[in-house]
């Protein structure tokens, strides 16, 4: 996933399913979990989308999406 996202692996196991914003297809990334202290967007690709349904499918209690 952090090929699809060029996301660091420490922002993207914290992902939220309540950061994810299915509408406008993006993933808002808090500024706690950046290194530049700023809201990030990632662009909810296809492919990305694929991988965090089946993720969903194993997590759907949980809050985080690892």
């Amino acid at each position: 996933m952090t090929l699809i996202t060029c996301i660091r692996v420490g922002s993207l196991v914290a992902l939220r399913w309540d950061k994810l914003d299915e509408n406008q297809d993006l993933w808002i990334v808090p500024d706690n979990r950046m290194k530049n202290k700023q809201d990030h967007m990632v662009s909810l690709t296809k492919s990305f989308k694929e991988l965090l349904e089946k993720l969903h499918q194993v997590n759907v209690q949980e809050e985080y999406d690892f």
